[in-house]
This record gives structure tokens, sequence and C-alpha cells, in this order.
């Protein structure tokens, strides 16, 4: 179903133009420092940001030589690296996936790219290969945000039952190397992890550790093979129910500016994990071209309303405007003619001898008394118009 590009986001809608960019020779302290702001410099104008970056991008001017994520964080973790004399470049992952400016077709195309790469941070480049900005998956879920057809889907048809978990007294760095060998970016602590007793109870989610708190653990200097989760995990949750709707969970994912939830039922007992990545997954092409296609179809069928009431409402103004002006000229003709047999009326009765003379019977009052009555009787109009009576002045008392 062909759709207008407007209906989409387009790439600069979706293109963070001002990545986290540093040499290969950054020790990966400061990069962990960098990556852990909310805010950055760039010349004499500081850039907010909403929340800490998951990413750096590796640069020799304008040149991408490779990315260090979160997930490299958790791989070296994993792999007992000695962070604090390491060189980003030594840890970065090197010629990453790109996409070129003018390979780009539409936000589903990049989502192709990060489910198929499992990546979540998709440089762009141009015709000279030289850097322009990033897709990023906090960029794409701020943009990609659909609510109808959130609304339609359950976090229960969203969310990943496989969940890795651990014990409260497992150390951070055995943590780091599941999520590593697993290639998932959190570990759920739960209250017993023996699945092997048939009449055990629900697992009750009780913390959660995440790729982003061992970027912080690092910075701290924690020693991590010796520290237990129970130290550490965040708690307490960010959690939504199974049955909740996906329209839920992303309102409250965007309220504690996290990438994930733990999912829970109705006793609290862990159901599986729903991240950004299981929601813009569940959000594909066709569902979107469908969903998109029926608002479209709704506003175009809203507009032929509009204009259908609007050109009803114009007729019938064009229909009272001719009537008014039909009364107006009806008016306007009364008027004169009027005027003309008025004036034809003060003609006559200014130029004959007689007098002519008009009264109102109630109450008694003079309407109107031609000029000859001055002539014939000597006596002013006025006086006449005063007080109708007075004419009785001038008939002598032996004619009444």
């Amino acid at each position: 179903m062909p759709l207008p590009p407007a209906y989409l986001p387009t790439l600069e809608e979706i293109l963070d133009r001002t990545p986290v960019t540093v040499t290969p020779d950054t020790p990966i302290l400061d990069v962990l420092s960098l990556m852990n702001r909310v805010s950055q410099n760039r010349g004499d104008e500081e850039i907010s940001i909403d929340r800490p970056r998951s990413y750096t991008l590796i640069t020799q001017k304008t040149t991408l030589l490779g990315v260090f994520t979160e997930r490299d964080v958790t791989r070296l973790s994993a792999n007992g690296a000695n962070l604090t004399t390491m060189t980003v470049g030594q840890g970065m992952t090197r010629e990453p996936i790109v996409l070129k400016h003018t390979e780009y077709r539409d936000l589903f195309a990049v989502l192709s790219i990060f489910k198929q790469h499992r990546i979540r941070h998709l440089p762009i480049l141009d015709d000279l290969g030289q850097l322009m900005g990033v897709v990023s998956q906090d960029k794409l879920h701020d943009a990609l945000h659909p609510a109808n057809l959130l609304k339609m889907y359950s976090v229960a048809e969203a969310m990943s039952d496989r969940v890795v978990r651990a014990s409260p007294t497992t150390s951070v760095l055995e943590l780091a190397r599941q999520m590593s060998e697993h290639r998932v970016s959190c570990i759920v602590i739960t209250n017993d992890t023996n699945l092997t007793v048939e009449d055990a109870p629900p697992l009750q989610p009780i913390g959660i550790v995440t790729e982003r708190d061992l970027v912080e653990y690092q910075l701290r200097g924690l020693n991590i093979d010796r520290l237990p989760a129970a130290e550490v995990m965040s708690t307490p949750l960010a959690s939504v129910r199974f049955q909740d709707s996906l329209w839920i969970a992303r309102q409250e994912m965007q309220r504690l500016r996290v990438r994930r939830l733990v999912v829970v039922g109705e006793q609290e007992e862990l159901r599986g994990i729903l991240t950004q990545t299981s929601v813009l997954e569940r959000l594909n092409p066709y569902q979107m071209y469908q969903a998109i296609g029926a608002l479209q179809e709704q506003v175009h069928q809203l507009q032929q309303e509009r204009i259908q009431v609007l050109q009803h409402r114009n007729a019938e103004l064009q229909q009272a405007n001719i009537r008014l002006q039909a009364q107006i000229e009806e008016c306007q003709q009364a008027k004169e003619a009027r005027y003309r047999s008025e004036e034809k009326f003060r003609q006559f009765a200014e130029h004959i001898r007689d007098v002519i003379w008009m009264c109102d019977r109630v109450p008694d009052r003079l309407l109107y008394i031609s000029p000859a009555y001055e002539r014939v009787w000597g006596r002013s109009g006025q006086r006449l118009y005063d007080d109708l009576y007075s004419i009785m002045e001038t008939i002598d008392p032996e004619d009444c």
C-alpha cells in the first residue's frame, strides 16, 4: 500500500547529528564518563541529552573508525579486561555496520538492519563516506509511536519469556559473562533460581542489572568479580503487567526513561522481559502500512465530509444573499416610488390656489397644510400645526 512520505519520519527526523565522538587514543574510562553524562560541550555550545548515551563513535576527523557501546563494555568486563589501562581504540568494535544516506528508503529498512545484525546503533555516511550522524534505537522509539497500533497489542504478545536470571549472590562479573554469552542487555535478579523443585513457588523478580549499570560500575572502579548482585541491582523494579497494552508500556518507559521493563503477572511473579527492541519488532511494516493507510482514509473521508458541509453552507449563504439583495432592491424601489409620489404631490399642492390639508382623526393632529392656506387665510401655517383648533378663531360665531 503506497503512502505519502509525510506519513513516515524522514531520515532527518530520526538522525542524531550530534553523536559523541572521540579519537582512538581516548582512555576508555573517559569515554564511559562521556556516555554517562546528560549534557556535553560542543565548542561554546552545551547540548542537552534526554538520557545517558549508549554508544560512542570513534573517528579520525570525520572518518568513522569504529563504535563503542554498552555491549562492548559488557564483553570486556566478562573477559576480565582492565579498562583503566585501555584506550577506546583497543576495545571498540571495528568496521561497524553503516548505511549511506542515499541508500535510506524508510525507517522499516533501518529496523530490518537492526534485527538482522542485532545492533542498536546505525552510523549514517554521506556520498564521500564521511560521518553524518547516527540512527539509534532511542531515536526510532521516539519517532515511531502510532498510538492506535500500540493499543491493539498486549505486553504478553511482544515480551520475551526467555529471561536470563540470577540469584542475589551472583557476582557482577558472572552477570557480565552471562550477558555476553546470551547476548542480552540485562539480567533479572530473582528470589530463587532453583527450577528443579516442582512445588517451588513462582519466581519473584527483586532487581535487575543492565549494561548501563556495568558502565557505572566501571566508572566507579568497583571490583566486579567479588561484588554480589544484591548490593548493586536496581530496585524497586520498573515493571509492567503482561495484560497491559504496549501503549501503557511505552508511556511507562518514557516516564522512567528506561529501555526495558520486567513483565509480571497477577501475583507479581516473573513472566518475561519487554525491551525497546521487542516493541519495535512488533511494529512490522505491513501492520504499520495498514494502520497508517486506515488513518489516511479516515482523514480523507473527514476532509471530504468537511468540504461537502462547507459547500452546502456556502450554497445556503449564496441563496440567503440573493434573497437579501432582492429585498434591498425591492425596498429601494419602494422608497424611490414613494419619493416620486411625494414629490408629485408637493408640486401639485404648492402650485394650486385651493387649500389642501390632511389631518389624523385620532388624535386630532394636522399632518399637512398647503402653502395656499397662508395666502387664503392670511394666517401662519405653523400656528395650525401647533393647534389644529386655532382655525376656529377665523370663523364668525354667527356662521357656527
